[in-house]
């Protein structure tokens, strides 16, 4: 006799198979959402990471690079602007010396320190100007020479220059004779000593004067017909100099 559970034994009941097949479905939604839910996260966390990352400091010991300083571009009117302040600049320096040159006339030419003031102002507006810089320089070297007597005065004087004649029948010799004081201090009493030489260049005989006149300093004066004494008729040349003078 054949029952009805005998009938369906062996078969998978059809109630059985429906809540599996749910439950594998709900694995799956499970998984998905899951993955969708990372995803999120891992976005989010490139999200607040990336800006902190950009804005950590450098490691200790690294110095950071510089960011580089990009010049502002000149504008054509900036650069015009600066073309007509030099052209002006220029002029006016070039007005100056000329102003100052066109004075030179009135410096005394013994007054060296006071004509190296003056080429080191022209120099000062002319550096790159080799003629005003040579004169400067010529000037320099007169000042530098002129150091000794300072301390010593009283070898300031110099002769200039000499104009010798035969006097009293040709038996004297007079003489027209410049004298410079280069001193900055008066002088007086120059001692002058005249050497007299024949045609072969040997002296004959010297003579020396005391000329009791005062040059005052820094400058030139000229003494005409000072008598030397007596000259040997075969005296051919004479050279004459000051060996000493006194402070006025």
């Amino acid at each position: 006799m054949t029952t009805p559970n005998d009938s369906n034994r062996g078969k998978t009941p059809a109630v059985a198979a429906q809540p599996r097949e749910s439950a594998g479905r709900a694995v799956r939604k499970g998984r998905g959402r899951n993955k969708w839910q990372l995803g999120c996260v891992g976005i989010l966390a490139l999200i607040l990471i990336a800006p902190l990352t950009k804005c950590s400091p450098p490691p200790s010991g690294v110095k950071p690079t510089p960011t580089p300083q990009v010049p502002e571009a000149e504008t054509r009117q900036e650069r015009t602007e600066h073309h007509a302040s030099d052209q002006k600049r220029a002029e006016k320096t070039a007005s100056k010396i000329k102003s100052l040159l066109d004075g030179e006339g009135r410096l005394s030419r013994e007054d060296f320190e006071g004509q190296l003031a003056f080429w080191d102002e022209i120099v000062a507006l002319a550096p790159d100007n080799a003629r005003y810089a040579k004169e400067r320089d010529r000037v320099q070297s007169e000042v530098d020479a002129l150091a000794v007597f300072r301390e010593h005065p009283e070898l300031g004087g110099e002769v200039v220059k000499i104009v010798p004649r035969k006097a009293g029948f040709g038996a004297v010799m007079v003489i027209d004779i410049t004298i410079r004081n280069r001193s900055l201090s008066h002088l007086k009493d120059f001692q002058i000593r005249c050497s007299n030489k024949g045609p072969s260049g040997t002296e004959i005989n010297a003579s020396n004067q005391t000329l009791y006149e005062t040059v005052e300093a820094r400058s030139t004066r000229t003494f005409r017909r000072v008598e030397m004494g007596f000259i040997n008729p075969q005296t051919k040349s004479t050279n004459c100099q000051i060996e000493v003078a006194s402070i006025a």
